[in-house]
């Protein structure tokens, strides 16, 4: 595509940059405030999350906008609670982070699937002890293993107890909440095996 997608949180929507000339040559508008963005891994699809903003006046919606990039279609689907994290699997489905649950978005019909809660994750262990980072920037990151067959993810950023989890196609998910005294600083690579 030689193209940058770019989440421009003030503006509200989708910067497109050229790889080539490394100007924005267009934007895609969002209906609310975009915390973070995935694209499928034949390119057809940017699946953006969003969340209201605005303290006395609520701006914009709790949510999903899949870009068709073929098309230019969007449609908005809306999750309940803030959307914070999104990667893809290889099923070409999209797992979704929510600052209370986790879903599986299939792009193609629209048909968003819960996984599980926050608070049932929470309560999982986490194989594998964790090191301490400086402050966090945002609440949620995760990325997909090369295969797309792994997600790893940091949740619930900026809070005295963080969700670390990874999520296997098929559904099976490992999960921790660990209790820290420095935020993790939510910023995930994951290895091609997904380990």
């Amino acid at each position: 595509r030689g193209q940058l997608y770019i989440a421009n949180f003030t503006a509200l929507e989708i910067d497109v940059m050229s790889t080539k000339d490394k100007a924005i040559h267009s934007s895609i508008p969002l209906p609310s405030h975009p915390s973070a963005l995935a694209l499928s891994a034949d390119s057809t699809y940017l699946v953006v999350t969003e969340y209201q903003n605005g303290t006395s006046v609520q701006q914009g919606f709790d949510g999903v906008t899949v870009i068709n990039l073929a098309s230019n279609a969007k449609q908005n689907f809306s999750t309940g609670d803030p959307a914070l994290g999104v990667a893809f699997v290889n099923t070409g489905q999209a797992l979704i982070a929510t600052s209370t649950g986790f879903y599986l978005l299939d792009p193609v019909s629209g048909y968003l699937q819960a996984v599980t809660s926050v608070a049932a994750a929470a309560g999982q262990p986490l194989p594998v002890q964790q090191a301490t980072f400086p402050p966090q920037i945002i609440q949620t990151q995760m990325t997909a293993s090369a295969d797309g067959r792994w997600i790893w993810g940091v949740a619930i950023g900026g809070t005295g107890a963080q969700l670390i989890f990874r999520y296997g196609v098929g559904g099976s998910f490992v999960v921790g909440q660990v209790p820290v005294t420095t935020p993790l600083l939510p910023r995930v690579s994951v290895a091609a095996d997904g380990s």
